[in-house]
Formats: structure tokens, sequence, C-alpha cells
């Protein structure tokens, strides 16, 4: 039997569950509405707002992460996959919730952004977020290969993964700009059994918890469907480090 798994989630004191991480709490691990901190279904939430939106202290933010580590702690068969939690915060406080999971429990499973910045991921997840399709033309191909070329020996590591979560033809694309240039590729799923109407919601959260650095191939000149534009806002809401091919 698999363990169970356990979706960390930032919350509300109001219990809301329509907006971000909440809302794939609801759909799909059985958070219910109301619920504002702890587990609730298959779903763990971590209050950073009051009722009224605005933010808690981090005195209380920091007593519900302490809580979550010894309820993961006193859980050891359960697997709690932590997502990008502080979206609220200012940088620095950010950095201060993120750094109470820098020794985390064995079965907490974290961002790859954290992961990155604490040295423990020995690859870069590389999540191209706009402009897939533009990797069929010469002069693309061609620019971010240059791209990584310069950037990669920067990020620290020595190996790369491209990730893609797009439509299959965007993913068919990348599949063979990275077979092209021996790069490995995590196609991220949609479930639309679990997630219906919303699987791709759920599918482009999970990419950004998985890869550590979002690119966007958009050009200036190009207009750029919504999902992908959401799907950048996200990452930079995040705090993902985020870079453009072509910047304005």
């Amino acid at each position: 039997m698999s363990p169970r798994s356990i979706l960390v989630f930032e919350s509300t004191l109001a219990g809301r569950l329509d907006h971000g991480t909440a809302r794939i709490a609801g759909l799909g691990f059985g958070a219910e509405p109301g619920s504002a901190s702890g587990l609730s279904g298959d779903a763990y939430g971590i209050p950073t707002t009051n009722s009224l939106g605005r933010t808690l202290t981090m005195a209380e933010i920091t007593a519900s992460v302490g809580d979550l580590l010894r309820f993961a702690q006193a859980h050891p068969d359960w697997s709690f996959r932590v997502t990008s939690l502080g979206q609220n915060l200012s940088p620095a406080d950010r950095e201060r919730l993120i750094e109470q999971f820098r020794v985390p429990p064995a079965n907490c499973r974290l961002p790859g952004s954290w992961l990155a910045q604490f040295g423990r991921l020995p690859h870069q997840r590389l999540l191209i977020a706009g402009g897939a399709h533009s990797l069929s033309r010469t002069q693309t191909a061609a620019d971010f290969a240059e791209f990584l070329r310069l950037n990669a020996p920067l990020w620290g590591v020595g190996a790369l993964e491209i990730v893609s979560c797009g439509s299959s033809s965007d993913t068919v694309t990348i599949d063979r700009y990275a077979k092209t240039h021996g790069l490995a590729h995590k196609v991220i799923p949609t479930d639309e059994a679990r997630y219906g109407a919303h699987a791709a919601l759920a599918r482009d959260e999970l990419a950004l918890w998985y890869c550590s650095r979002v690119v966007s191939l958009i050009r200036a000149d190009e207009t750029s469907p919504g999902n992908e534009v959401r799907l950048i806002a996200a990452a930079a809401r995040a705090g993902i480090p985020l870079d453009e091919l072509y910047e304005d």
C-alpha cells in the first residue's frame, strides 16, 4: 500500500478554498471549506492571512509551520508535499518561512526551487512556461541553446532537466529539442480523472512545485495564450527564479 499523500497548502483563517493551492486542496485532496489550519481530508493548511485578508504575524506563521513539522514527524508513513508557502509575505519573511524547512522530516517533499536554494538538487529543473511551440523554429532553438550554454554554468549544477506542462504539440516539440541536445525531459501530466475541468490548473501547480527555475521563450512582438501568462505570473508569486529568453 502506498503512503497516504498529504498536500500542504497556504490557507486563510476564513478557510476559503477558491484560490491557488487552496483550490487544489479542495478539488483533489478533500479539504473542507472553513478548515483554516491543520489536517482536513488529505490536505494540511498553513494559514498566512486572517479572515479579512491581512497577513498574520511571523510568530503565528512560524508556529503553524512548527506544528506541521511535528505532525509530519508523528506520521512517518505519510508523505507531505509542501507547496510554495508564503506567497503573501514580503521577500524577507518568505525567506524566514522557507528556512524552517532547511532540515525537514524525511517524509516532507519540498518545492524544487527550495531544494535548489538549499543545495539539495543535483540538477536544475527548468520549466518552459511560455512560447514552447517556437522551439520548432531554427532561430529560437539556436537562441535557447546559447542561453543554456551561457547560463547553466551559473546555476551551479552540472546537469539540466527540461520540464513541460503544456499542450501535447508543445510537449512533442520540447521532447524533440531535448533529445537533440541530450537533455532529460520531464512531462507533467494532466489528471482529468481526479480534477475534471480544473485538471490544467492542477497540472500547472504541480509543474511549478516540481521545477527549480522557469524560462519564457515568448517574443515581445508575440501574443501569448492566457494560460501561459497565468503560469508565468504564478511562478513570480511563488518566488521561483524566472528568466526570459527575449527580454524587452
